[in-house]
C-alpha cells in the first residue's frame, strides 16, 4: 500500500456525506455508573461520496481513480470542503492559526509545541475547543500558502515542509519558550473503504425512473504521524 499524489474529483466531494468517529468502550458498572475507556486517542472520518454523483461524468471520475487506486490498495488526497483551513475558513489563513504540534510524553496525543532550543521538527496540527482540546495531526497540507511563525513572527525562510506526514522542521532550532504557529490548507489521505462500486445506470438516465445513489464509501487513512 502507498500514497498516490492524485486527489479524488474536488466537484463530487463538494457533495459528500461525512462521518467523524472515535472509538470507546462504554462499561456499566454494578452501580449503574459507566466507566469509558478511549480505544482511538485520534478520531476517524469517513464519507459516503455517492451523494456527490450528479451525472455519468461524475461517475466515470469516480471509477477511473477506483481502478487507479487499485479499490482499496492505494491511498488518495481528499478535500474535505467542511474542514480544510487551519481557521473556521471565514478570514484569510495567518502564520499564527494553530500551534505546532509535539507529543506528549507517553502518548500518540499532541500538546502545543515550544521551543526548547534543541528540537527542529514539529507536526503540523488542528485544534478544535477550548477547554478540554483536541490537536489533529494535519498529514497532508499544502505546501503552497503555508505559513509558519515564530512568537508570532512569520518567517519566510528557514524551514521546510516533510514530503509526508506533515512534519515542520526548522533549519536552526527554535529558541527556549518560542512560541510556534502555522497557517495552512490541507487534503485528507483516504481510501476506498470497499473492494467494489455498486451503481445503478437507471439513476443517471431520467427517462427509465429513479434509481439508488451509489453507495462508494472512503475511509481516512492514518499516515505517518497519526498513530494511535
Amino acid at each position: 500500500m502507498s500514497h498516490l499524489n492524485i486527489e479524488f474529483p474536488r466537484n463530487v466531494a463538494a457533495g459528500c456525506q461525512a462521518v467523524i468517529a472515535r472509538r470507546d468502550e462504554v462499561v456499566t458498572l454494578a452501580s449503574g455508573h459507566e466507566e469509558i475507556n478511549q480505544r482511538w486517542v485520534h478520531s476517524r472520518r469517513s464519507w459516503n461520496a455517492g451523494f456527490g454523483i450528479k451525472t455519468k461524468q461524475d461517475l466515470a471520475q469516480v471509477v477511473a481513480l477506483f481502478e487507479e487506486a487499485r479499490g482499496r490498495r492505494h491511498s488518495f488526497g481528499f478535500r474535505d470542503w467542511q474542514d480544510w483551513h487551519s481557521n473556521d475558513g471565514s478570514a484569510p489563513i495567518t502564520a499564527t492559526d494553530q500551534p505546532l504540534g509535539a507529543l506528549i510524553a507517553n502518548s500518540t496525543e499532541y500538546g502545543d509545541a515550544v521551543g526548547d532550543g534543541t528540537t527542529q521538527s514539529f507536526q503540523l496540527v488542528k485544534s478544535y475547543g477550548a477547554i478540554n482540546r483536541y490537536l489533529r495531526p494535519i498529514t497532508l497540507p499544502h505546501l503552497a500558502g503555508l505559513q509558519v511563525a515564530i512568537n508570532g513572527v512569520p518567517q519566510a525562510s528557514g524551514w521546510s515542509l516533510s514530503a509526508t506526514g506533515g512534519r515542520i522542521s526548522f533549519d536552526t532550532p527554535p529558541p527556549d519558550a518560542a512560541t510556534l504557529t502555522a497557517g495552512f490548507t490541507f487534503d485528507v489521505p483516504v481510501r476506498f473503504s470497499e473492494a467494489q462500486i455498486a451503481t445503478e445506470w437507471v439513476y443517471f438516465n431520467a427517462q427509465r425512473g429513479l434509481g439508488s445513489v451509489p453507495s462508494i464509501g472512503l475511509l481516512e487513512k492514518r499516515m505517518d504521524a497519526q498513530a494511535g
